[in-house]
């Protein structure tokens, strides 16, 4: 069992803790298009994909669930790496309906409070309608009259939940084709004269000129990195270069530049 937390801020880069995804809980779903992968979930993959290579665990029986924070990040990885999980039990949080079509192979049981005024249980209510209306065979939507956050008391006591998770198998799921890690995108190639581009505070200066460059020679820059020098809060190298390794392992793009101080810091988490 593997049971990540979520890290703090670091003092020099953000003033607030941490979160598994980006976006402010209050307001419910997301885009996933949106809304890129965070380097602590990102972390969280290759933490995983390392322990069952590494304990020799059965990749064919990996079940994830979460609650509240956890909600939003149990939806957010099986939209991202849906490949990975046998099964799925999203407690109290939010995904983005639109990638209903995508997940709906997945087992998924899903529970949230009827009064919850933290995480409001539209964010579920609509992620069930999303998945009903995509043909989801095997899911389930409870919501509990009278319950507030705390929903993950009744959803641990579901009558038969255990059984119901640990009896599914990522074979179960035979010639799905709506699991690829790219999330049904076409991959960005330098054949199309797309490319992936980021950079910290320290490399902004540099990869705006690049990136200047190359769009006049008719290139298309996606930048997934700090935008400008006068950030009040920018993001530290090591969260850009895990972002831009994920999205290139993904197979969202071919290829990326991306630029820091030096050159090598964002280089390394990148292709960590």
């Amino acid at each position: 069992m593997i049971v990540p937390q979520c890290p703090l801020h670091h003092p020099a880069d953000s003033p607030v803790d941490e979160t598994w995804v980006k976006f402010p809980w209050h307001l419910g779903n997301y885009s996933v298009a949106e809304t890129p992968e965070t380097w602590e979930l990102a972390a969280v993959v290759e933490l995983l994909k390392e322990n069952v290579r590494a304990l020799g665990a059965d990749a064919d029986r990996v079940y994830v669930m979460g609650l509240s924070m956890g909600g939003f990040a149990t939806w957010d990885l099986i939209m991202r790496h849906g490949e990975l999980f046998a099964a799925a039990m999203p407690i109290c949080g939010a995904g983005d309906p639109s990638m209903a079509e995508k997940i709906k192979d997945i087992p998924i049981r899903t529970f949230h409070g009827e009064v919850d005024d933290t995480v409001p249980p539209t964010g579920t209510r609509e992620m069930a309608k999303a998945l009903k209306d995509a043909g989801a065979a095997d899911f389930e939507y409870v919501e509990f009259p009278g319950i507030g956050h705390w929903s993950w008391d009744s959803a641990c006591a579901y009558p038969g939940i255990g059984s119901w998770m640990f009896s599914k198998r990522l074979s179960d799921r035979k010639n799905n084709t709506n699991n690829k890690p790219t999330g049904g995108k076409t991959m960005k190639t330098v054949k199309d004269k797309q490319v992936l581009v980021a950079a910290d505070f320290a490399g902004v200066a540099l990869k705006n000129a690049v990136v200047a460059h190359l769009e006049k020679n008719g290139w298309t820059c996606t930048d997934v990195g700090v935008k400008t020098t006068d950030e009040e809060h920018p993001e530290m190298f090591h969260r850009i270069g895990f972002r831009v390794g994920s999205m290139i392992a993904e197979g969202e793009f071919e290829r990326a530049l991306i630029f820091c101080g030096t050159g090598m810091g964002i280089h390394i988490a990148a292709s960590k």
